[in-house]
């Protein structure tokens, strides 16, 4: 997978995982409904709630951009 540049809509988040640290990119222009049951998912980590308010206010952002 390539890599994303961290950018307006680009956010990087690193969070705690069972294994170490996981990091990534939330690329908010991508918004997707996906079916976890359909895709067999693992959960590797969880947000914590505090990087909930750079997300939501990006996806926010977004959508009220016209």
């Amino acid at each position: 997978m390539a890599d994303i540049t961290p950018n307006a809509v680009h956010l990087p988040l690193s969070v705690s995982a069972s294994g170490g640290m996981t990091s990534g990119t939330v690329a908010c222009e991508h918004v997707r409904h996906v079916d976890l049951n359909a895709r067999r998912f693992t959960k590797v980590a969880s947000l914590n709630l505090s990087e909930f308010p750079d997300i939501s206010d990006t996806l926010i952002a977004l959508f009220e951009f016209r």
